[in-house]
Formats: C-alpha cells, structure tokens, sequence
C-alpha cells in the first residue's frame, strides 16, 4: 500500500512517499521510522508522528479496485 510522510517537526521538513506491506512480519513501524530518521539525518522528535501518519493510512487503506476492460 502506498504511504505518504509529509511533516514539519523544529523548521526540517519530511516527505517521503513509499510502498508497505502491511503483513511485513520482520520490521516494525518503530523501526522502519527509526532507519528513515537515520538516513534523512533528523532526530527522534519525528519518530512519533512517522509511527502515527503511517497507522492512520494503514488503517484507512481501502484497496485496490480491479477494473474490467
């Protein structure tokens, strides 16, 4: 499913766009947050709101429609 980060913690700014699986058994929504705070160099104030944005989509994420042709 696709996910949207787009934030504004202490004047940095955060958008990110990518794909999760929602079933991913081996990395968690901390820790997928903690490596994205670690490669865009930004500090554990964003962490929470990375783990809540991407809940809230996970939650709302309807699917996907098949359409016929």
């Amino acid at each position: 499913m696709p996910i949207k980060i787009d934030l504004e913690i202490e004047g940095k700014r955060l958008r990110e766009i990518f794909f999760w699986d929602k079933n991913e058994p081996y990395l968690t929504l901390e820790s997928f947050a903690k490596i994205l705070l670690e490669e865009n160099n930004l500090n554990q104030s964003y962490e929470t709101e990375i783990v809540n944005q991407m809940k809230k989509q996970i939650k709302d994420f309807r699917g996907y429609k098949i359409m016929s042709a």
